[in-house]
């Protein structure tokens, strides 16, 4: 969007440009259609002898309502264990996180994905708190960190035991 202001040069220098806002009015939407707004310009302290032209009368939106949900974390574990290690449980705290947005967006999503946590790093239970990844910018979340708890076997602790089978 471009706004053009048409005045004499000394009196174009000194209008303040962050003094000019263009605003739609949403307060009675067509919801989950695309529609031509038209916009409102605001002039604050720009003198109305100065002329102000825009670029367009009109922007094309789509409004949705804004839903909210709750969605399982998924933690994403990269890496493998040293030789003689393996990984236990691995659990998430909390296990679900609550996000919102356009419905569009949100209906859409069934998990979040956690950074990715690396295994290699480790040869007993840990835990972290890690950054949880968003699928879309669109999109918020209740909290953006999560405790991952993972546990870790060394094998050489391990009693195997050997079972007939009939």
């Amino acid at each position: 969007m471009t706004a053009t202001l048409d005045a004499r040069k000394e009196r174009l220098k000194t209008i303040d440009v962050n003094s000019l806002s263009l605003y739609v009015n949403l307060e009675n939407p067509r919801l989950n259609e695309n529609w031509l707004y038209p916009l409102r310009l605001h002039r604050a302290q720009i003198p109305e002898n100065i002329s102000i032209s825009l670029s367009a009368d009109a922007v094309e939106l789509t409004v949705e309502k804004k839903i909210t949900r709750q969605v399982k974390i998924m933690p994403v574990i990269t890496g493998e264990l040293k030789n003689g290690y393996m990984s236990g449980r691995i659990s998430i705290d909390p296990e679900t996180v609550e996000i919102s947005g356009a419905a569009s967006f949100v209906e859409g999503i069934d998990y979040i994905n956690t950074e990715p946590l690396k295994l290699s790093d480790y040869e007993e239970d840990f835990s972290r708190e890690i950054n949880l990844v968003p699928p879309v910018p669109e999109v918020e979340f209740s909290q953006r960190r999560v405790k991952v708890y993972v546990s870790i076997i060394e094998m050489d602790s391990l009693y195997f035991v050997d079972v007939p089978v009939v």
